[in-house]
């Protein structure tokens, strides 16, 4: 039996995740109805009965279904993931090897479900970062531009690498900013890597501007020269979830 696409494993986890959270929002009642967990776990069976694997089917149908089951007629918390995170477990071999091996994060909601059924099997290295919103905040005043540093990614939950991105929160002036971000790099932050962003003239509040391209990722913002600005421009830095529930 071939080993489960990196497609499909983030496509099941992350409806999981989807899942967990409407259980924990209390929508986990015993109704399939759109939102639910039950509804979302029914969405993971659909997915696995998309594999092209037929073993995969084979070896991820009965824990869905079983799950989906538990779900309509819970008695704890944990009772309607159970099946399906030891049955993905056993397929998978060990899942933080899976995500080294691929190159891969989990989300965090699934993180949180799967330690608690299995102590320590999802590792925070192999944990994307939710939303971190500031990263850091820019304004530009009487011609003098201050950066204030808010919070970096928390390592001791997610792994420390987020894709950075600017958010214009005053409509930049009739000049465009060049920024050059002091980007914080490993997981201690100890290593700099300046990225240098272009933030248009006349940039609307809540237009967003990427801090490097897709592969490039960060633990946070110590600093930020720019040239071009007008007073009273500003923007903020965030750190964007990898990928969103679903």
């Amino acid at each position: 039996m071939a080993t489960i696409s990196v497609a499909n494993f983030e496509a099941i986890t992350d409806k999981i995740a989807g899942a967990y959270v409407a259980w924990k929002n209390g929508v986990g009642t015993a109704s399939p109805a759109s939102g639910t967990a039950a509804y979302k776990l029914g969405e993971v069976r659909s997915t696995i009965l998309g594999l092209d694997d037929v073993d995969q089917e084979i070896a991820l149908l009965s824990p869905a279904d079983s799950t989906y089951k538990s779900a309509m007629a819970p008695t704890s918390a944990i009772t309607p993931f159970k099946s399906l995170i030891l049955g993905i477990r056993s397929h998978v071999s060990n899942i933080s090897t899976y995500c080294s091996t691929n190159g891969i994060r989990v989300a965090p909601e699934f993180r949180d479900i799967t330690n608690s059924i299995i102590s320590g099997a999802v590792l925070t290295a192999y944990v994307f970062t939710d939303t971190v919103d500031p990263i850091g905040l820019w304004t530009a005043e009487n011609g003098t531009a201050t950066y204030t540093s808010v919070a970096n990614v928390d390592t001791a939950n997610y792994s420390w690498k987020a894709k950075l991105q600017i958010v214009v929160t005053n409509t930049i002036g009739t000049s465009t900013i060049a920024a050059t971000l002091t980007c914080l790099s490993g997981e201690a932050g100890t290593t700099t890597v300046e990225e240098v962003v272009n933030i248009p003239a006349s940039s609307a509040i809540g237009a967003t501007v990427a801090v490097g391209d897709t592969t490039d990722m960060y633990l946070g913002v110590s600093a930020i020269t720019a040239s071009g600005m007008t007073n009273g421009d500003a923007f903020k830095v965030i750190a964007v979830r990898e990928r969103p529930l679903t």
